[in-house]
């Protein structure tokens, strides 16, 4: 049975989060999401029109910004934890971030922190940035994903570039992101929903960590918009049309999946299993599935569809995105450590002998010879020897 006193909170986490926010607010008014937006900016916070906002660190930073300083963005979060909690739910605490800037990269670690602390259950759904933005920022998110993955039990990270890659190239820059803003927050709507449900079949964050255990994955995303006389077979096909997904291909690629289905009142038995039944037929049956559906009084459309699938990235990397060095031969990608160029492992080359083999003080004798090897000059010369000085890794 559904808690009727249980609630769900949605907190959107710098510029990227907070506008994400801003539209579950404005999208689904009655579904009782407590809503909280929390940036550096509070110019941009004052634009989004809502009741809960928090701005970071606004005795020093001024409500300026942070210039995309993670370090300056996790300070300002820190001094602001009290006010972060007071915005978690009861039930669950879904935490939206763009990571690579200043305030949504460094919130992200105080909130994860902070809500392990308190032993809050909750969900981040970050994003990370397009290709064009630059390979500091996605650097920089890769670093901050991994704190983040450290401080979190789940965390999905999904690429900017699967949504823009399927976009027109003539698509107006505007629409572009504010369709990015539109999907993630139908998804993360979708996603509060099937925990405020009276469940059919429940589920919980435990089976969703489940699906992120193993390592780092490509984890990508599809919801429906839930189209009051849609039929099974449409909400299948407008799902695949999902721009974060990447369509028929990366469900059928996935090695498991989350499959949600939330409805009204009025869903009945054969719909669901229908609907089910056509989902099921998109995967391969190889992938492990996580199913769980339910239905809220608040819905009066037909059933939306939240699909997150999820495929191990062997790389290690997390996401796959655009590859800076995909064509050049001498770069090989690797394990990636600490440092900002530590993801990128240049294949070892033998050393050129740039030093003349020296005979010191026999330089004008006659030469001592074996063979051809001149017994005058010192072996590790001779034969090209490194000596390990304990420099070395």
């Amino acid at each position: 049975m559904a808690n009727e006193t249980a609630s769900v909170a949605v907190l959107g986490l710098g510029h990227g989060g907070s506008r994400v926010a801003a539209g579950v607010y404005e999208a689904f008014p009655l579904d009782g999401f407590r809503i909280t937006a929390a940036d550096t900016d509070q110019r941009a916070l004052d634009s989004l029109g809502l009741p809960n906002t928090v701005v970071l660190g606004a005795e020093w930073a001024k409500g300026q910004g942070c210039g995309g300083d993670v370090k300056r963005g996790e300070r300002a979060a820190a001094g602001c934890r009290k006010q972060l909690m007071e915005g978690f739910g009861s039930a669950l605490t879904i935490v939206v971030a763009g990571l690579g800037g200043g305030a949504g990269s460094g919130a992200a670690s105080v909130v994860a922190r902070a809500a392990r602390d308190a032993g809050s259950p909750i969900v981040f759904l970050v994003t990370l940035p397009i290709a064009m933005e630059g390979r500091a920022r996605r650097l920089q998110a890769d670093e901050s994903l991994r704190e983040l993955r450290e401080a979190a039990d789940t965390v999905i990270a999904v690429a900017s570039d699967n949504l823009f890659s399927s976009l027109a190239p003539d698509t107006p820059a505007p629409m572009a992101f504010a369709t990015a803003n539109r999907v993630l927050a139908e998804t993360v709507a979708t996603w509060g929903r099937l925990f405020l449900a009276q469940p059919l079949f429940p589920i919980d964050l435990a089976a969703v960590r489940s699906l992120l255990a193993g390592g780092p994955m490509d984890c990508r995303i599809g919801v429906t918009s839930g189209s009051k006389d849609a039929t099974p077979d449409q909400l299948v096909e407008e799902l695949k049309r999902s721009p974060f997904l990447g369509g028929a291909e990366g469900m059928a690629n996935a090695e498991s999946a989350l499959v949600g289905v939330v409805g009204g009142p009025a869903l009945s038995m054969g719909q669901l299993n229908e609907l089910m039944g056509r989902l099921d037929s998109c995967f391969s049956p190889n992938a492990r599935l996580v199913k769980g559906g339910g239905t809220l009084a608040t819905i009066e459309t037909g059933p939306q569809v939240l699909v997150l699938t999820c495929r191990r990235d062997l790389g290690g990397e997390g996401p796959r995105q655009l590859d800076l060095f995909a064509d050049n031969p001498l770069i090989s990608r690797g394990k990636r450590g600490n440092g900002l160029l530590s993801g990128v492992v240049a294949p070892k080359q033998e050393e050129f002998r740039l030093v003349e083999p020296s005979l010191g003080v026999f330089a004008g004798s006659d030469p001592t010879k074996v063979g051809q090897e001149n017994l005058d000059i010192p072996t590790f010369q001779r034969r090209g020897i490194r000596i390990d000085l304990g420099t070395e890794e």
